[in-house]
């Protein structure tokens, strides 16, 4: 098999080359040797499991470079057929926005998706920006079809590894909720996260800023772990959001898992339910070792 029989057949797969979505390092895939030589690589930060952004600064104005992991996309979505890209990845390519421009990546089927999004809060000259995005995923291509994309090992008992949509069965759902709602449930490609109706329930397992704003949150014990609960209302909406931390996952940042029920503010009280679902979600999450 030649060397180009062997990229294409990479990519052929869902996952487009990029292996356990679960566990890919989103980080590895902002390659600095593609940047423009006007960009000056700064920092970078993992702001979750699947979201990493990178720190740089581009003919004065400071910029982000954000790499976020997703999917399954949207069935109706048609991403354009790219010349430079190995069949059958297909691209969104330079869709702008207020704040800069989004470059998306999507595999076969579209299993996945992983969008580059260059932001700066200063007036952004969106077509250089778009640049910086188009050469951000022709390097994540080429690292996909080349067998380089990097996964992260983490202990046995880290969060990344946990599914939440195992955490909770539809019966405990149905019987825990306050009310009548669409029983599909929404798992992403990258099992961090799992919904339950539209946008009634959600879990979620992954990396946040810690500790917690304690204004917000208020502290208290459910299933043996430390948690935190805040209550948010909004229009006819309200949000009861309860999160429990795990182990550092970097200066000032923790894996958590984050419960979060939403129902009309005629409804009963969602703390009810998250605090019942969280309970049984909870006994099933590692333990540190």
């Amino acid at each position: 098999m030649g060397a180009g029989e062997e990229r294409a057949g990479r990519v052929e797969g869902g996952d487009g080359g990029l292996g356990d979505l679960a566990t890919v390092d989103v980080c590895g895939l902002l390659d600095v040797a593609v940047l423009p030589a006007s960009v000056r690589h700064q920092s970078e930060m993992v702001v979750s499991f699947d979201h990493c952004v990178l720190f740089a600064e581009h003919e004065g104005r400071e910029i982000q470079v954000h790499a976020e992991l997703s999917g399954p996309g949207a069935p109706e979505a048609r991403p354009d057929r790219v010349d430079w890209l190995p069949d059958p990845l297909r691209a969104h390519l330079n869709w702008q926005t207020d704040e800069g421009c989004n470059s998306t990546l999507v595999t076969k089927g579209a299993q996945a998706e992983l969008t580059f999004s260059v932001r700066t809060e200063t007036d952004p000259k969106r077509s250089a920006l778009c640049d910086i995005a188009t050469a951000m995923l022709k390097g994540a291509a080429a690292k996909m079809a080349d067998g380089r994309v990097g996964h992260i090992t983490d202990p046995p008992d880290s969060f990344r590894t946990v599914d939440p949509c195992g955490l909770l069965t539809s019966e405990q759902v149905d019987q825990a909720m306050p009310m009548t709602y669409d029983q599909a449930v929404e798992s992403k490609a990258t099992k961090h996260h799992c919904g339950w109706g539209k946008g009634d329930l959600a879990l979620t397992t992954d990396i946040t800023g810690w500790p917690l704003d304690p204004a917000r949150y208020q502290p208290e014990t459910i299933a043996g772990r430390d948690s935190f609960l805040s209550t948010v209302k909004s229009g006819e909406l309200v949000e009861c959001t309860i999160v429990t931390p795990h182990v550092d996952a970097a200066a000032g940042r923790r894996e958590t898992a984050r419960l979060t029920v939403r129902t009309p503010q005629s409804r009963p009280d969602p703390c009810v339910p998250a605090r019942t679902l969280a309970a049984i979600a909870w006994a099933k999450l590692p333990t540190p070792s």
